[in-house]
C-alpha cells in the first residue's frame, strides 16, 4: 500500500508540473496578443481606457495629485472633459490606442530635480521613487481618418502608484486636426 501511495504521489506531482509547464508556455498563435503592458506604462494606458469610457475621474487619476487639484480649481475645469477629448462618433466612441515606442529611465539626479520642481509648482511634497521619460505615439480613428501623435511624457513613481507628471492634463486633445 505505501508503494502505491509513493506512486500516486510522484503521478500528482507530474501532473501538476506539466500543468505548470503548459500554464507558462502557453499555446497557439500568440502574435495576435496584446502586449503586455509594463509597470510605468500603466498610468498612459489607464488615460487611454479612461478616454475611451468617458471617465473624466479615472482620467484625473492618472496624474500627480498636485496637477490634479491644480486643475480641478482652475477656471478651465470641466467635469466632462473626456467628453471634450474625445467626442462620440454617433453611438460609440472614436478607435484611440498608445503605444510606448522609447522609455528611458531617469537617474537620481533628474529624479531630485523633478521632486523640487513639483515642490515649487503645487507648494507640496511628491516623493518619487522611480521615473521614466517616455515617447508615446497616440492614435485614433475618426470619421474614418486616422491620426497619431507622438509625445513625451514623464511619469513617476510614488512608491504606492504610477502617474503621469506635469501640467499636461489638459494638453491631450485626441480629436481630429482640422486643417
Amino acid at each position: 500500500m505505501h508503494g502505491l501511495f509513493k506512486s500516486l504521489c510522484r503521478f500528482v506531482t507530474a501532473a501538476a508540473l506539466a500543468a505548470a509547464m503548459l500554464a507558462l508556455q502557453g499555446c497557439g498563435n500568440t502574435e495576435n496578443e496584446s502586449k503586455s503592458v509594463l509597470n510605468y506604462e500603466q498610468p498612459t494606458v489607464t488615460m487611454i481606457r479612461a478616454v475611451k469610457l468617458l471617465d473624466t475621474q479615472s482620467y484625473l487619476n492618472c496624474f500627480t495629485p498636485g496637477a490634479r487639484e491644480k486643475y480641478e480649481n482652475s477656471d478651465n475645469y470641466n467635469s466632462k472633459l473626456t467628453q471634450v477629448l474625445l467626442p462620440s462618433q454617433g453611438k460609440s466612441s472614436a478607435s484611440l490606442k498608445i503605444e510606448t515606442l522609447s522609455a528611458q529611465e531617469l537617474e537620481a539626479d533628474d529624479i531630485a530635480k523633478l521632486e523640487d520642481d513639483y515642490r515649487e509648482s503645487y507648494s507640496r511634497r511628491l516623493s518619487i521613487s522611480k521615473a521614466y521619460d517616455l515617447s508615446v505615439q497616440i492614435s485614433t480613428l475618426q470619421n474614418e481618418k486616422e491620426t497619431s501623435d507622438v509625445r513625451d511624457i514623464i511619469v513617476v513613481n510614488t512608491g504606492e502608484e504610477w502617474l503621469i507628471y506635469g501640467d499636461v492634463i489638459e494638453k491631450f486633445n485626441f480629436r481630429e486636426q482640422q486643417e
